[in-house]
């Protein structure tokens, strides 16, 4: 079962934030990521769950996404940023949540990341 609800970024406040990106810093639709500033050049789908805008998760849930990629990406959302919540529950009754933004700011990239890393 899924659900989506829209949020803002102050709600995630407090929360260590990340996204698993190949090694040449691509993502989902082949977006290039880089320090700083990343905006997606869609408008934000806050309808469905696989809509445009740029997906990240929190840290702890990265190791999950990790053969999306090979860096991992720490992020940061402006406390006035509309965030879409995807909560997904699996056949093993686990929940699982990312998010998408239009714009999320990467404050650092690890390469070659480990679980270590995440914490």
């Amino acid at each position: 079962m899924v659900t989506i609800r829209t949020i803002k970024g102050k709600d995630l406040k407090g929360k260590k934030l990340a996204k698993v990106i190949a090694r040449d810093n691509t993502g989902c639709n082949k977006f290039k990521y880089k320090i700083g500033l990343n905006t997606d050049i869609r408008t934000l789908n806050i309808n469905d769950q696989f809509g445009s805008g740029l997906y990240f998760v929190e840290a702890k849930d990265a190791k999950v996404y990790k053969a999306h990629g090979t860096n991992l990406a720490f992020i940061e959302v402006d406390d006035d940023e509309k965030i879409v919540e995807i909560r997904e529950v699996d056949e093993d009754n686990i929940e699982h949540i990312s998010y998408r933004a239009h714009q999320i700011t990467i404050t650092k990239i690890v390469n070659n990341f480990k679980i270590k890393d995440i914490r």
